[in-house]
């Protein structure tokens, strides 16, 4: 018969560790990157992101890079093609009107401000 005292103690071995860095984590940098580089037009639409580049490239595992383009997939910044990646996404006309729509609306009142 074991103790009460062993069996707690091979119980937290089985437990996960808890890491300080968070690693569920991880993809958010790469996702704030790659969206920076969307959103200020230096990955034009249609570019192809690919997995394999960006994991060397953010020098995180594919399944981060995974994550990231997740998230810019769910943000409509990117589009996920089974068996062919993800690409920067490109904007229908209609969302491209709504865009110049909401900024003539927007930008004379914040240059106002200015």
């Amino acid at each position: 018969m074991r103790s009460g005292r062993r069996d707690n103690e091979t119980m937290n071995l089985l437990r996960p560790k808890r890491r300080d860095d968070k690693p569920a984590m991880r993809w958010f940098p790469v996702y704030a990157g790659l969206r920076d580089a969307i959103v200020s037009h230096r990955l034009a639409p249609g570019t192809k992101l690919p997995e394999d580049e960006l994991a060397s490239i953010y020098s995180v595992s594919r399944a981060v890079i995974r994550a990231a383009l997740q998230a810019l997939s769910h943000d409509r910044l990117a589009r996920l093609e089974p068996n062919r990646g993800a690409f920067v996404a490109q904007p229908t006309k209609q969302e491209a009107r709504e865009v110049f729509e909401a900024r003539a609306l927007i930008e004379p009142k914040v240059a106002a401000l200015a």
